[in-house]
């Protein structure tokens, strides 16, 4: 710090913060001060600790001595994000195209969106990142399923349980792990008529 102040001869909080905030964070948790949570989620810096140590390693360390644990940390600053209900980034991004296509991005549930800036920086970022995961496009959803069941009724082609698991053994697997059971799957589909078995 003493070194930046005979470079520019200002260390006041608000210069720091405008021009550079990695300084202004890091002095900050150096100096047991706040942690200005507000600065990096809107910068829409991801908050997952791989990232956090990558790029902000000053920050991480200085975390870990003050707070003993990056999860406490983020408590600290209001930013709670244990017991999430899904696995990872990409279980974010499943969990985020499940949700919006059933609801509006308003109608998102919060700690959802928590999770989305987590991994992410931000819920639109993690909306950009869902729509280039190759994977995850080409892995199974809801609508999907729906899609491919609508398709198989206008096709002509059977939809009792027997039929689709011999010919057709992923869908089924997927609409029994997105449903519950493949009834359901149908019956959402607007098909229950062909409801016979599991």
């Amino acid at each position: 710090m003493k070194a930046f102040y005979n470079q520019h001869g200002n260390v006041y909080a608000g210069f720091l913060q405008k021009h550079y905030p990695n300084l202004y964070l890091e002095g900050l948790w150096l100096n047991g001060g706040d942690w200005d949570a507000a600065l990096l989620r809107e910068k829409g810096v991801p908050l997952y600790p791989a990232y956090v140590l990558k790029h902000y390693p000053a920050l991480f360390s200085a975390a870990l001595r003050i707070f003993r644990s990056w999860a406490n940390a983020l408590i600290a600053a209001g930013l709670d994000v244990r017991d999430s209900p899904h696995d990872g980034r990409r279980g974010v991004l499943r969990a985020l195209r499940d949700a919006l296509e059933q609801h509006s991005e308003n109608d998102l549930p919060e700690k959802l969106k928590l999770h989305a800036a987590y991994y992410f920086g931000s819920l639109r970022k993690a909306k950009a990142a869902l729509k280039t995961d190759h994977r995850l496009l080409a892995g199974w959803s809801k609508a999907k399923i729906i899609a491919m069941i609508i398709q198989r009724h206008r096709l002509g082609k059977p939809l009792d349980y027997a039929s689709v698991r011999r010919n057709n053994p992923r869908l089924v697997s997927a609409a029994e792990a997105y449903f519950g059971s493949w009834g359901n799957a149908l019956h959402t589909a607007g098909v229950p008529e062909f409801v016979s078995s599991p």
